[in-house]
């Protein structure tokens, strides 16, 4: 068997950037579809978690759904989880994960056999050089 199947990262939806110390090796079976599923537990799961990445319990955290993922789900949650009526959101259509991954899918084949200190040097020479890319085209005039 494969020691890794997946990665889990955390990005930012406007930059589409990766955040630093932010990306984790996941396991075949472990589900990441966090609006309806992995959110419903979040503050249980984060009694386990280190003192430092706990989100303080006076934060409000609000699950959105992208857009283009909306008429997948239920329809009662729907209007709940839309980005349309999330204050803040503004045009924001969410798909920035999957802009993202489109852009590192060949890493998984590229990894596959590897050792866990080089497949973790890869992933992150390539999401560094990601994060690179989108940062010049930030300063380039346009």
């Amino acid at each position: 068997g494969l020691r890794y199947t997946e990665v889990g990262a955390v990005t930012c939806g406007c930059s589409e950037m990766f955040l630093p110390c932010r990306v984790g090796n996941l396991v075949k079976g472990e589900s990441y579809d966090v609006a309806c599923q992995w959110f419903i537990h979040l503050l249980e799961r984060m009694e386990n978690w280190p003192e430092g990445y706990q989100i303080p319990s006076t934060t409000e955290i609000r699950p959105a759904l992208p857009k283009m993922h909306e008429t997948g789900h239920i329809r009662e949650k729907h209007e709940r989880l839309s980005l349309q009526y999330l204050l803040g959101a503004g045009m924001m259509d969410g798909e920035s994960p999957e802009r993202i991954w489109a852009g590192h899918n060949a890493l998984r084949k590229a990894t596959k056999t590897t050792g866990p200190g080089t497949r973790h040097d890869v992933l992150d020479d390539h999401f560094g050089w990601w994060n690179w890319q989108k940062y010049i085209a930030l300063l380039s005039p346009r």
